[in-house]
């Protein structure tokens, strides 16, 4: 890992160096003696030395990070040219906190626009939804309603009248088969057991019969 590092007491120079370099406080940099080959240790990310063995601590300001040495370079050669068109106090404000960067117009209204089509989709499968289980409450009432006059039992048929007597010989037997027939249920019974029904007279015009064929 690598760090763009800024350099405020050297003319405000920027430089790359290993992560390692920076303290924890990230307020200065360790920098190796004078004689080193500083490209080829940065290349190694030599591990720093101390006072002792020469390397100084200068004050310095991490503005951006970096995994590999020539993306590091790129940005130190940015902020170099931001520095030299900005002024050192805009450049290093900008470093420690970019701009929020909102979205295009275009994009914003792509998502909101799918947004709105995926809440159409769910009414509609929630509506369709509806409509069937309100489709299939009224089958099942329908058929509870069938199972329901299934289950019931059969109304007894109304008795049917005493059937007159047959053949009739008399006046009265006429009369009272007469009666008889207008009931229907009689009436049917009668053709049913029997066939035809019909009235006639008698051999004697005085007298009427009931026959039955």
């Amino acid at each position: 890992m690598f760090a763009i590092v800024n350099f405020p007491q050297q003319e405000d120079t920027f430089d790359v160096v290993p992560l390692s370099w920076v303290t924890a406080d990230e307020k200065y940099c360790m920098w190796p003696p004078g004689s080193a080959d500083v490209q080829h240790m940065v290349l190694d990310e030599a591990v720093p030395g101390t006072t002792d063995e020469g390397w100084r601590a200068y004050p310095a300001r991490v503005v951006a990070r970096c995994r590999t040495y020539h993306g590091a370079q790129a940005k130190a050669k940015k902020y170099e040219k931001g520095m030299a068109m900005s002024g050192p106090e805009e450049q290093l404000r900008g470093a420690e906190s970019p701009e929020l960067q909102l979205p295009s117009p275009h994009l914003l209204l792509r998502t909101i626009r799918l947004l709105v089509e995926v809440r159409q989709e769910q009414r509609q499968g929630f509506n369709s939804l509806s409509a069937q289980m309100r489709h299939l409450s009224t089958r099942l009432d329908r058929i509870e309603g069938i199972l329901e006059k299934r289950g019931q039992p059969v109304p007894p048929a109304a008795p049917i009248r005493d059937l007159p007597p047959l053949p009739a010989t008399s006046l009265q037997e006429l009369e009272a088969a007469e009666a008889a027939l207008e009931d229907k249920d009689v009436a049917g019974a009668l053709f049913c057991s029997s066939g035809t029904i019909w009235l006639g007279w008698g051999a004697r015009a005085s007298e009427k019969s009931l026959f039955m064929l």
